[in-house]
């Protein structure tokens, strides 16, 4: 059976010999129709002399007919015929829309005519009216030339991204591919993906062995001066600093630290790399370990009201007893664990969520008493009372609080 539609595909495309297409239909995003409901315009279509849709519509709807089958129809095709064959895969479901096994098909007939005639393949791109269909139809070619020609790929990419239309994410980890060729690859093909729609750099990144972090995240705040601040928030892969700190922590830190001061997340807003250098200590240090680094980090800080907020959110990404107890352990050797508290407990009333609420209590209950309610009556006392100090009121209760107390502490 599978000889037979071959056999028929490869005398069909004689008729290539003679006559001409009668132009594209514009792309829709109409679901898949039986011919004779089709609207006249893609009617037209297949009804057209010497049409490949009846071809098409018969090689899809077949079971038997794989990708490869695909591939060896398509060596028979005219490069003529592609802007009608391609019209008419698009208009099964809109670009948008389709199936996996259609989009498949639409790429391979993209990079083999960029391949062919790439003048006659990006004149008809650039005809077609909506953005998100350009968009779809150049990064058919990126993919194409990503696993043959990594440069040339991120070079297109750079000329004809389009920062107005949507991002669908590559086919292939096109990323990881790029950080394995150098940094500075890397760090292009992230410049030219951010957008402020849709982050092409949400999924993490494989860094290769070796991989020189630094240059990296340097070049990526030089990189950065070109965008708007939309367009910073995707650029940087979200797992770089996770995955320097598995590979050279104090490197790591060092650099966190170094820039935090140098204006670099102001280039980068929004941007924490020491949070995010927490949250990949976190996930490879035992909690006795994690909680004297974070003593030793607290200690070494001389800007006491800065490094309490970053204590807290460092505290956050391991919320446990025994790092917390470790910390507060190894700070007391020299200073008192209710000062220590007392200077982390007013910067973490900014933060909300489970996590730092848990932490939060965990912080208070191991206040003496006289400093619990020295610091509900400073609170109480602010004109504006900070959301996670209303979250810590409700909790008191639970804490062993009657009523009385909590109106002795924070008044009416």
């Amino acid at each position: 059976m599978k000889a037979l539609i071959i056999a028929s595909l490869l005398s069909l495309t004689l008729g290539l010999l003679i006559g001409r297409w009668t132009g594209p239909a514009a792309i829709s995003s109409s679901p898949s129709t039986p011919a004779d409901e089709l609207p006249s315009s893609n009617l037209a279509r297949e009804k057209a002399p010497h049409s490949k849709v009846p071809q098409l519509r018969s090689l899809l709807a077949s079971d038997t007919i794989d990708q490869e089958a695909f591939r060896q129809a398509m060596e028979a095709w005219d490069p003529a015929d592609y802007p009608e064959i391609i019209g008419w895969l698009a208009d099964q479901g809109g670009l948008l829309g389709l199936d996996f096994q259609k989009k498949s098909y639409l790429k391979h007939l993209i990079q083999r005519w960029y391949a062919q005639n790439s003048d006659a393949a990006l004149a008809w791109i650039a005809s077609q009216a909506s953005p998100d269909d350009r968009q779809f139809y150049h990064q058919a070619i990126v993919e194409g030339l990503g696993l043959q020609d990594l440069p040339a790929a991120v070079a297109f990419w750079e000329a004809h991204y389009d920062r107005s239309a949507r991002f669908q994410p590559f086919s292939y980890d096109l990323f990881s591919l790029a950080a394995q060729h150098s940094p500075e690859m890397l760090i292009r093909l992230c410049q030219a993906s951010a957008s402020r729609h849709q982050g092409p750099t949400g999924n993490p990144i494989d860094f290769p062995e070796g991989f020189d972090f630094r240059s990296c995240m340097d070049g990526f705040a030089s990189a950065a001066t070109s965008l708007d601040e939309d367009q910073k928030l995707t650029m940087i892969p979200p797992n770089l600093i996770y995955q320097w700190s598995l590979v050279a922590p104090q490197e790591a830190l060092e650099w966190a630290l170094e820039t935090e001061g140098a204006g670099w997340t102001e280039k980068l807003h929004y941007f924490e790399p020491l949070t995010q250098f927490f949250q990949g200590l976190a996930q490879t240090s035992d909690t006795v370990g994690y909680g004297d680094f974070l003593a030793d980090f607290y200690r070494a800080r001389s800007d006491t009201d800065a490094s309490a907020e970053r204590i807290f959110n460092a505290l956050s990404q391991k919320p446990d007893s025994e790092t917390l107890d470790t910390f507060l352990g190894s700070v007391s050797r020299d200073a008192n664990a209710d000062e220590v508290i007392r200077q982390i407990l007013p910067a973490s009333l900014q933060t909300t969520g489970p996590s730092a609420g848990g932490l939060r209590q965990e912080l208070f209950v191991r206040l003496s008493p006289e400093a619990q309610r020295a610091f509900l009556r400073e609170i109480s006392a602010q004109s504006t009372r900070p959301i996670g100090f209303n979250e810590l009121l409700k909790s008191l209760p639970s804490l062993g609080y009657s009523e009385e107390e909590i109106h002795q502490a924070v008044g009416p």
